[in-house]
């Protein structure tokens, strides 16, 4: 009663009524929610909501007739009704729950704002959406006690959806403040589904100690895959010329996934020479090295594809060399788990084995140099020459150094056809001679002798 009280003398006495219009219609609700959070094992929960039921009553009557007067503190009037009605639904949801009312909340502001088209509504959405995020994110990630994955699974992925379904109906929104509500509002959704799967993952894998060492090549492509299906998402909904915020999150989320994939399966847990080598259980050509790093790569693909389709260069060759160096890893882990299996890790190298990885590095030079001659791709070319040179060196200074005689000539004779033919090749379609300067074409009308 005194906010309220406050706000209308504060909105009579200024020439600018939203600040007292704010202060009379969400004071209320602040003292409702704090008052609940403390004391709300106490007395019967339909009370609690009915209390909260009458503050929104108040805000949505006072709306009507400032929307009327067409007052600019009409605003804050429907955020506080908006809000109110929220902690009504929050006081009647049993306890693990109260995050799904939240969730429920945000389609339902979406529809009124699309009906009534508000700044107000859409704050008010803005606010659930932020107490989405801190309310379920942030005490799971530092909780003492061990959540099982299905609550997390019931709590986050529909509050994510409603939040997704709430920035669609937002995204119809005319107005720039509607346009600024719905990215916020996708951004947001799409974020809380990405901490909260990865959350998921790092528990089930871990048994809730989510401080646990990585051991799982599967738990680190599903965080990988996470983060760069988020940096995607952002990609393909904000265009190539996002908002600076936006843009932030995207590059952090796709710098961190690649990063991720690099540190995590390529160096701490690969199955070869990792600090801790995760084993690499299935089939060949369909285990845990797939997973790990060829589909990342596939997703980096799309990414890079969705880049170049934008006129984004740099980001998009950036995406396809990081992906074609996941496929190239995986390429040489298979070979290796083909020669030795789960003694991947402590089998010493054969010398058969270790010419099979110069063929196929090779091969894979190959397969990238035909790749960059259909996308007219000179970083393409030089990437496959360079990876070319570098196994035939490895030819060359390593693998002829374990044979003698006339499998050592055979040997060279390989390498002197293979380094021929990418000569020939590479001056034919990647170092051809170009014009030293400009040509000079006679005048077809020539001036009259003077």
């Amino acid at each position: 009663l005194l906010f309220s009280l406050g706000g209308w003398v504060a909105m009579t006495q200024t020439k600018d009524a939203r600040a007292g219009a704010a202060l009379a219609a969400l004071g209320p609700v602040l003292i409702f929610a704090t008052a609940f959070f403390r004391v709300g094992s106490f007395g019967n929960v339909l009370i609690w909501a009915a209390m909260a039921l009458f503050i929104a009553a108040l805000n949505a009557l006072c709306f009507v007739q400032m929307r009327r007067a067409r007052s600019s503190a009409a605003p804050a009037f429907a955020g506080g009704a908006a809000l109110a009605v929220t902690a009504a639904l929050a006081a009647i949801t049993p306890a693990p729950y109260q995050p799904l009312a939240l969730a429920a909340r945000l389609p339902l502001i979406a529809l009124v704002d699309r009906w009534r088209s508000d700044p107000g509504l859409r704050f008010a959405a803005g606010l659930v959406g932020a107490l989405l995020f801190a309310g379920l994110f942030l005490p799971q990630l530092f909780a003492a006690s061990v959540s099982p994955p299905s609550l997390l699974l019931t709590l986050f992925l529909p509050s994510a959806a409603a939040a997704l379904i709430a920035s669609l109906i937002f995204g119809r929104a005319t107005p720039q403040q509607g346009l600024a509500a719905s990215q916020s509002a996708f951004a947001l959704a799409i974020l809380v589904a990405a901490c909260c799967a990865s959350l998921a993952a790092r528990r089930s894998f871990t048994a809730g100690m989510i401080d646990a060492p990585y051991q799982s090549l599967t738990e680190a492509a599903l965080h990988t895959l996470i983060w760069l299906s988020l940096a995607t998402v952002l990609a393909w909904r904000f265009g190539p010329r996002p908002p600076l915020g936006l843009l932030a999150l995207e590059l952090l989320a796709f710098c961190g996934a690649v990063t991720h994939a690099i540190i995590v399966a390529g160096i701490l847990i690969n199955p070869w020479w990792g600090y801790r080598p995760a084993p690499a259980l299935g089939w060949p050509f369909f285990n845990m090295i797939e997973a790990a790093f060829a589909a990342p790569a596939t997703l980096l693909a799309a990414y890079a594809w969705l880049r170049q389709r934008q006129r984004l260069e740099t980001r998009a060759a950036t995406a396809f060399v990081a992906s074609l160096a996941l496929l190239f890893l995986a390429l040489i882990l298979e070979v290796r788990r083909l020669y030795h299996g789960a003694a991947m890790a402590i089998a010493p190298v054969t010398h058969i084995e270790a010419w099979t990885y110069s063929a196929a590095a090779v091969g894979f030079s190959a397969l990238m140099l035909a790749l960059a001659t259909e996308v007219k791709s000179n970083t393409l070319r030089y990437l496959s020459l360079t990876l070319a040179l570098a196994a035939l060196g490895k030819m060359a200074f390593s693998d002829l150094g374990a044979l003698n005689g006339l499998p050592r000539l055979l040997g060279f004779l390989v390498i002197a056809t293979v380094a021929g033919g990418l000569v020939f090749f590479y001056r034919r379609f990647v170092l051809s001679p170009v014009a030293s300067g400009p040509k000079t074409v006679p005048d077809p009308k020539p001036a009259p002798p003077s």
